[in-house]
């Protein structure tokens, strides 16, 4: 490392700053040419270059010539550009049923005691209402048996059941009941694969919670009537009327709309892109049925896992809000510890 330069007058300096002796003569001035110096007899500068350099100036984007062509692939994506969380943007192209299915699978595996017990408190409700009627029902039902007998002798009993008025008001009353809890069930679980859907941690509690539980009914009740009364027409219109109003509840529970403004939405977001839809609708029954098939058991299974996959259809076609999947490989939240910087030079 150099040293500062010594100062004249310094003891260290025995010429004052002159590191010649003082045998030696002054060094010369130095003067670059050109510079502070008279230009020699009979000089001009020469004149200033009066056209364009030899080929000319290249083409300037902007003053005569159109701009180059962009490069292969660049520019916004098919359908424009797109965020998540607003539901007016095209995004239906992107929904993949695949994923879906992968998606919600892997929500279920990673939150099962909470939708598995809640599932299972529901199911049980349900049979005991169902038992209760079917009990009320024959206890309060008549038997009557006719014995005939016929031209070759042959004797036969019919027997016949006829429900009072005492057994048709106990099937009333369970139809409602049974109705009831289906509905709070069904508000409460897509309440629950909504926080799932948003990335929020939930318990057993959450599935016991519906949101806009008032909408919810209202909207079921206004679903299930005009799907009775287009089905009485043909059961074709029912069955496509049903289909396009599955998302219904969702929009009451997640937005807070109106039944007509819900069942209006649903029908938008599932004709955005209807064979999506379809193949997850199709997978969801599926689920069902094998889960109907293993004694009912896999219902507590495949319930929560169809809820799931509708959630997921329905945030992804409506433009909303869905969590990624945890990547296998990377740690979960911050580092334990601030790694160590470079070592001081």
């Amino acid at each position: 490392m150099s040293q500062p330069p010594e100062y004249p007058g310094e003891p260290t300096d025995p010429y004052g700053g002159n590191q010649n002796p003082p045998t030696y003569p002054p060094p010369p001035s130095y003067e670059p040419p050109g510079r502070h110096s008279a230009p020699p007899p009979g000089y001009s500068p020469p004149p200033p270059p009066s056209g364009p350099p030899p080929g000319g100036y290249p083409p300037q984007p902007g003053y005569g010539a159109p701009p180059p062509p962009p490069p292969p692939g660049y520019g916004p994506p098919p359908g424009g550009y797109s965020q998540p969380g607003y539901p007016n943007q095209p995004v239906g192209s992107k929904f993949n049923v695949g994923e879906a299915v992968s998606w919600s699978w892997a929500k279920f595996t990673q939150n099962g005691t909470a939708l598995v017990v809640p599932v299972i408190g529901y199911l049980v409700a349900v049979g005991v209402i169902v038992g209760v009627v079917i009990a009320l029902a024959s206890s309060l039902a008549t038997t009557t048996t006719t014995t005939t007998t016929d031209s070759y002798g042959i004797t036969s009993e019919q027997t016949n059941v006829e429900v009072g008025a005492g057994g048709v008001i106990a099937v009333a009353i369970g139809s409602l009941l049974l109705f009831a809890v289906l509905i709070y069930m069904q508000a409460a679980i897509i309440s629950g694969t909504l926080d799932i859907a948003d990335g929020k941690p939930v318990t057993v509690a959450t599935f016991f919670k519906p949101r806009n539980l008032v909408g919810v009914v209202i909207t079921a009740l206004l679903v299930a009537l005009a799907t009775t009364l287009l089905s009485l027409l043909c059961i074709i219109p029912g069955i496509i009327f049903g289909f396009l109003a599955q998302f219904a509840v969702h929009f009451v529970v997640d937005r807070s709309q109106s039944p007509i403004t819900a069942v209006k939405s649903s029908i938008a977001t599932t004709r955005s892109d209807v064979g999506g839809t379809l193949l997850s609708w199709l997978v969801k029954y599926a689920a069902m049925l094998i889960g109907e098939a293993l004694c009912l058991i896999g219902l507590f299974v495949a319930f929560p896992v169809a809820l799931l996959l509708q959630t997921y259809t329905y945030r992804k076609l409506s433009g909303g809000v869905i969590v990624p999947l945890d990547q296998p490989g990377y740690p979960q939240g911050p580092p334990a510890s601030t790694p160590p910087g470079p070592l001081p030079a």
